[in-house]
């Protein structure tokens, strides 16, 4: 969605780390994180350092590259082989999209990142919501299987 750079909001954010970066929100309520990396920043998954200016531009130009939004090519289903991502055989650790679901219900500042992962892994639902009833089930699963693990491990060494 394409808007003009002066509809912008930006607000300067400091992480835990005390570096400023840049939050920039469109009128829509979409909201990019502008990273500092030396004296520049980047935005989404894009590895180009940019200035602030050009950062804004992205976001108002709707041209801001995000991993999820890289797959070009629609492939039927009956082409798609084996998901490895879906595949818990071993259950070594939760899908990363029930831990997403999971954390979803938080106040956690960057929903729009989470809903676009949830939604590059097919766990939206159709009416828009995450799919609550997979995510607990697969990470139930996962519990179950992982719940003698810590007592298999023993005790860690404090050092």
């Amino acid at each position: 969605m394409k808007c003009d750079v002066s509809d912008l909001k930006v607000k300067g954010i400091t992480d835990e780390c005390g570096i400023k970066n840049f939050e920039i929100r469109t009128p829509s309520g979409e909201i990019f994180i502008a990273l500092r990396e030396g004296k520049k920043y980047t935005i989404g998954d894009d590895p180009t350092k940019r200035t602030l200016r050009e950062c804004k531009l992205a976001v108002a130009n709707d041209t801001v590259v995000f991993f999820a939004d890289r797959c070009t090519k629609v492939v039927p289903d009956a082409e798609v082989g084996e998901d490895p991502i879906s595949n818990h055989s071993a259950w070594d650790c939760v899908h990363p999209c029930a831990l997403l679901i999971k954390l979803s219900v938080t106040k956690f500042k960057y929903e729009d990142e989470i809903k676009r992962t949830l939604d590059a892994f097919g766990w939206i639902k159709p009416d828009g919501t995450p799919d609550f009833e997979h995510a607990d089930s697969d990470y139930e699963q996962w519990r179950k299987k992982n719940a003698n693990k810590c007592h298999e491990q023993g005790p860690r060494e404090r050092g």
